[in-house]
């Protein structure tokens, strides 16, 4: 058979690092690997948003691949895009099998097989479940519409870079899982922490550099440091056996696990950023939030990444339950206190499947749910949930205001004219917003 994975495409460019990104979609790539190193069929990847193709662009690749089964990367913010796109090809080819997998599937799966064109669903963790779906159609079963398991994967398979597209950054994970529980969090990966062996990081660390010397690399890790031992024993080898990249690496990780050791120590065996999730500079909306940092640590934690001479990003969300302008205030002082090199502040989304989501839906903190389509639900740029005490286009406004206040707040107009200069086009769209918003309050 001839299966085709695809990364849906966007209608228009609101945020071009996830809109045009500079990398591949990690997770349709881990399945694309696992089912060309498992299977004996013909498997063909499209990432849309990476190869800059529209939705006639795909139209023709699937009249030319002519595949029996398509695979869609399905997060909330594309939702219209592969709906529209998936009532087209039924249309058009209707014996092609549709399957859709990722976190907004797993989340509304009952919702697209009576809603949509869309023949299976895959919920959680897709590389076995496309397996175990592919082996049914090979014994003449018929495959039930919703594919999902308690278990999650313990041998995280290796992706195969080497017959990808050739990308600038790439994305490698050392483990999946996250054991917190944060509520705009939907941990589709599971809360118990797998890892993969470092010879295996290793070996797809090499597969990258061969396909790109100069090439970025990230983990993906939702908290690389949740277990210190194991991340500076991964990097240690990385660095011995010269597979650094030219410009460093980069972690997402969580203020409280990281100390004075930890840091240098990641400083010493290559990592260039740390990004660490702050999300509010208020104490009683981070416990209602069930984020579980203390601030004044945290502070403390940032200061010292700089001092390692590590850059620092700091991510903040406004519209967490208990949010207030008092609470906004406190944020922009926190952010700005940091002193971060970049920062990245988004509205709350109400994801499905998520705690948030559930509080929003029962009007908990005074929540509305505002009746919008799926492309509001986007981080940078929610439209999708508001409150009694503060409205979208408070939010928005907020948002503005934390951003500016980080940098000005601490008089770096130079920095800030950097950071508006490299994401100038997101920068427009705040002040859109903020231009917007105003007029509407």
């Amino acid at each position: 058979m001839k299966i085709l994975l695809v990364n849906p495409p966007v209608s228009n460019i609101r945020e071009p690092i996830h809109d045009i990104p500079k990398f591949l979609n990690l997770g349709l790539a881990t399945i694309f690997s696992e089912l060309v190193s498992k299977t004996d069929h013909e498997i063909f990847f499209i990432d849309c948003k990476f190869e800059r193709l529209n939705q006639f662009d795909l139209i023709n690749k699937i009249e030319e691949i002519n595949p029996e089964i398509i695979g869609f990367s399905l997060k909330s913010v594309d939702a219209n895009i592969v709906f529209d796109l998936t009532k087209k090809i039924k249309r058009i080819y209707p014996n092609i099998t549709l399957v859709a997998g990722g976190a907004h599937a797993s989340a509304v799966k009952d919702d697209l097989i009576d809603s949509t064109d869309i023949d299976h669903v895959f919920c959680g963790e897709s590389e076995e479940l496309f397996l175990d779906f592919l082996d049914k159609i090979e014994r003449g079963e018929i495959p039930e519409k919703v594919f999902q398991t308690d278990n999650f994967i313990t041998n995280i398979p290796m992706v195969r870079w080497d017959i990808l597209p050739k990308a600038e950054k790439y994305f490698v994970m050392s483990s999946r899982g996250c054991p917190y529980s944060c509520i705009f969090c939907m941990r589709v990966l599971g809360q118990k922490i797998r890892k993969r062996t470092s010879n295996d990081i290793l070996k797809e660390f090499d597969l990258i550099l061969k396909r790109n010397p100069k090439a970025s690399i990230e983990f993906a890790d939702e908290t690389f440091t949740v277990d210190k031992g194991f991340a500076i024993k991964t990097l240690k080898k990385i660095k011995e056996k010269n597979l650094l990249p030219e410009k460093g690496l980069i972690i997402s990780t969580r203020v409280d696990t990281l100390d004075k050791k930890t840091i240098r120590l990641l400083k010493k065996y290559g990592v260039r950023k740390i990004i660490v999730g702050i999300e509010s500079g208020d104490e009683k909306v981070l416990k209602n939030t069930c984020k579980g940092i203390q601030l004044d640590k945290a502070l403390l934690i940032c200061k010292e990444i700089r001092k390692n001479k590590i850059q620092l990003e700091t991510n903040f969300i406004v519209g967490l339950p208990g949010e207030n302008i008092k609470s906004v205030i406190k944020t922009a002082i926190f952010a700005a206190k940091t002193r971060s090199d970049n920062i990245s502040v988004s509205i709350a989304v109400p994801y499905p499947g998520t705690r948030l989501h559930d509080m929003a839906k029962n009007g908990e903190f005074g929540y509305i749910l505002r009746d919008v389509d799926w492309s509001e639900y986007n981080n940078e740029l929610s439209g999708a949930l508001e409150s009694k005490w503060m409205s979208i286009n408070s939010l928005r406004l907020a948002q503005l205001f934390i951003y500016i206040f980080s940098f000005l707040g601490q008089l770096r107009f130079i920095d800030f004219l950097r950071f508006c200069k490299k994401y100038r086009i997101e920068a427009i769209t705040f002040l859109k917003n903020g231009v917007r918003s105003t007029n509407n309050i």
